[in-house]
């Protein structure tokens, strides 16, 4: 880095590979801002939370089966059935 003294002012100049690094650095904090706003910005989500999955299946919130709506859009009958160990099944 060279320093240049012009009517009393001490101005750094920066030269060669110093801009470069500057420039790697503006734009690495550019990145990491962008980062945290978008990380700030998700929504809160746990999938991993037991308890939080048990409430989902007590409140009723499951996914259908694709190949039980299949069959009852295309004039099917779908009858869920439990055998003797309490699992269900559809028939």
């Amino acid at each position: 880095m060279e320093i240049e003294r012009k009517e009393g002012i001490a101005r750094t100049k920066i030269v060669g590979h110093n801009k470069k690094l500057l420039i790697w650095i503006i734009i690495l904090l550019v990145v990491l801002i962008a980062l945290v706003i978008i990380i700030k910005n998700l929504p809160e989500t746990n999938i991993n939370n037991k308890e939080n999955n048990t409430q989902d299946n007590r409140s009723g919130s499951q996914l259908a089966n694709p190949a039980s709506v299949y069959c009852e859009q295309n004039s099917g009958k779908l009858e869920i059935r439990t055998d003797s160990q309490g699992n269900q099944y559809g028939e």
